[in-house]
C-alpha cells in the first residue's frame, strides 16, 4: 500500500537551455487512459515468437503488466501482441543495448555525445493504421471522407494502456525482476543487470505490484510541421 518509486515523465535537464515550459511529457500517443495493477512479465521486443517463446517457458501474460525493449518492429505492434496475449498493460522502454552502445556513463551519453542518457524516453503513437486513423491509407484532405471515431478507436486503438519510460528507470524495475533467467538473446546492456522473466519480483520485494498509469486525452487539435530543405550539390532537382 506504500509508492516505493515512480518513474519520471520527462528526461532529466542535462544542459541549462534544454529545459523548456512547454515540454511535452513522456507518452504514447493513441494508448488509453488506464489505471492497472499487476505483476510485471518482461517480454524482450514483445515480437510474435517472443509471446511464444514466453509460453513454452512457461510464463503468462494474463492479467500481468508487460515490459518490453524499444527496437526490430514498431511499437503499436508490441502493444497489439501482448493485448492479444492477455496482458493488461505495456511499459516501453529503451534498452542502452540500441541506444547507447559505448555505456551508460556520463562520458559516453548526451550531452558529450549523441547517445541516450539513462532517462531519455522515446514517444511515439501505437496506432496499428497506417496513417491517419479516421482516413487510414488515403489522403486525410478538406473534404474526403472519414471513419467516425468510435470506429477508428475500435479498429486501429490499443485496448490497454502503454507507457514509455528510461533505462534509467527501467534498470530499477527490472533489477529487482524474479522468475527464470532470461534465454541468452534476451539479455539486453543495462550493466550488471540480471535479467528475469518475472512474473514479479524476487523474494526480498515480494507482494510489490507494478501500478501503470495513463492520463491520455482523445480530441481533435490542429498542428503544424516544418519541413526544412537542404540543396543538393549533385542533382539538386531530385
Amino acid at each position: 500500500g506504500r509508492v516505493q518509486f515512480t518513474s519520471k515523465h520527462k528526461e532529466d535537464v542535462l544542459r541549462a537551455e534544454d529545459e523548456h515550459p512547454d515540454f511535452i511529457h513522456a507518452f504514447n500517443a493513441f494508448s488509453p487512459t488506464g489505471n492497472v495493477t499487476g505483476d510485471l512479465v518482461y517480454v524482450n521486443y514483445a515480437r510474435v515468437e517472443d509471446i511464444s517463446r514466453l509460453e513454452e517457458l512457461g510464463v503468462s501474460l494474463k492479467g500481468k503488466i508487460a515490459i518490453a525493449r524499444y527496437g526490430k518492429l514498431f511499437r503499436g505492434n508490441k502493444v497489439k501482441h501482448c493485448q492479444e496475449a492477455g496482458a493488461i498493460g505495456v511499459i516501453l522502454y529503451t534498452d542502452p543495448e540500441q541506444v547507447a552502445p559505448n555505456g551508460t556513463d556520463p562520458d559516453s551519453v548526451y550531452p558529450n555525445t549523441i547517445f541516450l542518457p539513462p532517462s531519455g524516453i522515446q514517444r511515439g503513437n501505437v496506432l496499428t493504421s497506417k496513417g491517419y486513423p479516421l482516413s487510414p491509407t488515403w489522403s486525410s484532405v478538406s473534404g474526403a471522407y472519414r471513419l467516425s471515431v468510435n470506429e477508428a478507436v475500435r479498429k486501429y486503438f490499443p485496448k490497454i494502456p502503454c507507457q514509455p519510460i528510461g533505462y534509467g528507470d527501467a534498470e530499477q524495475l527490472l533489477a529487482i525482476m524474479g522468475g527464470d533467467q532470461v534465454p541468452e538473446e534476451w539479455r539486453g546492456r543495462l550493466p550488471g543487470l540480471e535479467y528475469r522473466l518475472g512474473p514479479g519480483f524476487d523474494s526480498e520485494h515480494s507482494g510489490w505490484k507494478v501500478n501503470l498509469v495513463v492520463n491520455n486525452k482523445l480530441r481533435d487539435t490542429s498542428d503544424n510541421d516544418i519541413v526544412g530543405i537542404i540543396q543538393g550539390s549533385h542533382e539538386p532537382d531530385r
